[in-house]
């Protein structure tokens, strides 16, 4: 009988949603004063004419490339820009539930990467260098939450942040800035607008995250609709790394198998290590569902077939990084739960006897990944990577050559020793922002990178049986990213959006600790009226 009076008592409760959100839509463009639309405007021709005009901002030898798009992409692209407000204010008056839309879309998104790079240069790409700027979905969906963030603080619908929030954020306001000064030193303002641009995003969705998280429920949901992410993307991944695609198909599929005989699989990153990179991030953090606290079994049977099927897919990625990241994240945070009593054995060694029998399953080409020419090759090709930017940072010690400016100094660095050697941007995550940022970056990174470990802690150390869990997965799910950044460069969309989307949520959780609201203070909860 219940089965029935739920569905029907929806359908009830849904008939009123159109009433409803009009007359809100309707009351909020009251409430709104000339003043606020006069802002709104304002932000909206700014933000229009600050994507139109990226062609000029980039050196005269870029202008002809850049200026080789039609006038229609850059009309497209400034209307889009310049409604992003006003969708913004009309969604304001409608429902919070298209907040909590968006930021879904955001979530999905990130790993499928639907975006457009100006100015895009192969050759850049080619030697490591962040090409072009970029303008994604993500973009256009931060643009009109930020500005309905403006709207409720203007309307007085929400408070301003008070000045707690950004001391928590001083590591990373820090960071951004130093990346965004080191332009002065640039060989190549361009490169550094480009990637200042792309973390200055990635920014704002720390931000966005880790203010407007507010409840556990909150948290929870913003972890499922991961963990749905990782299940539907894992699919992909696997899917084609089974079924063996032809040439036509690993254009779509990122089959990569240039250099070696063993099959890679990028899915729809093309690049096999960024889908490693994903991967093993998201699943450290999703384990921390199997720890025991107050949820639904069908989340914890979700979680078990997104890490397996994941799982999978990481090992057709053949990202030897990734793996052993993964592998070090995941026997780190079962062993915290477990001596919690938080976590059964069953779990792990499930997982234990499923990873053994896909090991004897591609027995040969594992052995061969990490064991055959392939892996001596990629250790001897990044030693000179290393040297070259050990050198770097000596000549450049306290300011660097400027950010995304690494490929661009190596003409004044690669000599005859060199010869035959694979030249790229160095792979290794700290010696590319000491190098490229200086003592003072690194130094700002280091710090934003351990305070965000430290929140997690503390939250783990307070023990709360929903929140603890899940700080804890996205903790070493940090952890597990920085283990990969020693011999990975993690400056690409998703890597970067990755890390410190999951750092915001850290953020969050240490937030909802310290000040813990009830759901009824979420601003993602359903606008259905009580019956």
């Amino acid at each position: 009988m219940m089965l029935v009076e739920r569905p029907l008592a929806f359908a009830r409760r849904a008939r009123h949603l159109p009433s409803i959100w009009a007359a809100r839509f309707v009351s909020s463009l009251r409430a709104i004063a000339a003043w606020q639309w006069a802002v709104m405007l304002f932000v909206s021709l700014l933000l229009g004419f600050y994507i139109a005009a990226i062609p000029t901002l980039q050196v005269p030898e870029e202008i002809k490339v850049a200026m080789d798009f039609s006038p229609r992409t850059w009309s497209l692209f400034f209307i889009l820009a310049a409604m992003g407000p006003f969708l913004a204010l009309i969604a304001a008056g409608v429902s919070k539930n298209l907040r909590k839309l968006l930021l879904i879309v955001i979530l999905f998104e990130m790993p499928i990467q639907i975006d457009y790079r100006f100015g895009y240069s192969e050759l850049e790409q080619r030697f490591g260098t962040i090409s072009g700027f970029t303008v994604s979905i993500t973009t256009f969906c931060l643009i009109i939450l930020y500005t309905w963030w403006l709207i409720d603080v203007l309307s007085k619908r929400q408070e301003a942040p008070d000045r707690t929030f950004f001391r928590s954020f001083l590591p990373a306001i820090l960071y951004v800035l130093a990346v965004a000064g080191s332009i002065l030193f640039a060989v190549s303002p361009s490169a550094t607008f480009n990637w200042t641009g792309l973390l200055l995003q990635a920014f704002l969705l720390f931000v966005y995250v880790a203010y407007h998280v507010r409840t556990k429920v909150d948290l929870q949901l913003i972890s499922t609709v991961m963990l749905i992410g990782l299940l539907f993307n894992g699919i992909i991944i696997a899917g084609f790394g089974a079924t063996g695609r032809g040439a036509a198909d690993n254009r779509v599929a990122g089959v990569d198998q240039s250099s070696t005989d063993v099959q890679r699989v990028g899915g729809p990153l093309k690049v096999p290590n960024l889908t490693g990179s994903y991967l093993a991030v998201t699943m450290v953090a999703m384990f921390s569902f199997f720890g025991k606290n107050p949820r639904k079994k069908w989340v914890t049977l979700l979680a078990a077939a997104a890490i397996g099927i994941g799982g999978l897919a990481l090992l057709w990625t053949g990202s030897r990084g990734a793996w052993f990241s993964f592998g070090v994240g995941v026997l780190l945070l079962a062993f915290l739960l477990w001596r919690r009593r938080w976590l059964s054995l069953k779990v792990p060694l499930l997982y234990a006897f499923i990873a053994l029998c896909l090991v004897i399953a591609f027995y040969e080409p594992l052995t061969e990944r990490l064991f055959g020419e392939a892996a001596d090759a990629a250790a001897s090709s990044r030693a000179p990577l290393n040297i070259i930017a050990t050198r770097m940072i000596r000549d450049h010690f306290f300011f660097g050559v400027g950010a995304n400016n690494f490929a661009a100094n190596l003409r004044d660095y690669v000599t005859s020793e060199f010869t035959g050697e694979w030249i790229r941007t160095v792979h290794n995550q700290y010696l590319l922002v000491w190098s490229e940022t200086g003592l003072l970056g690194f130094s700002l990174y280091i710090w934003f990178l351990l305070s965000t470990l430290w929140k997690g802690w503390q939250v783990w150390r307070a023990g709360d049986r929903i929140l603890a869990p899940l700080a804890l997965g996205f903790t070493i799910a940090i952890v597990a990213a920085m283990i990969h950044m020693t011999g990975e460069k993690y400056h690409s969309r998703i890597q970067t959006e990755l890390v410190w989307l999951v750092a915001g949520l850290v953020t969050a959780a240490h937030r909802i600790h310290h000040n813990p609201q009830p759901d009824s203070a979420s601003l993602f909860r359903s606008e259905f009226p009580p019956e």
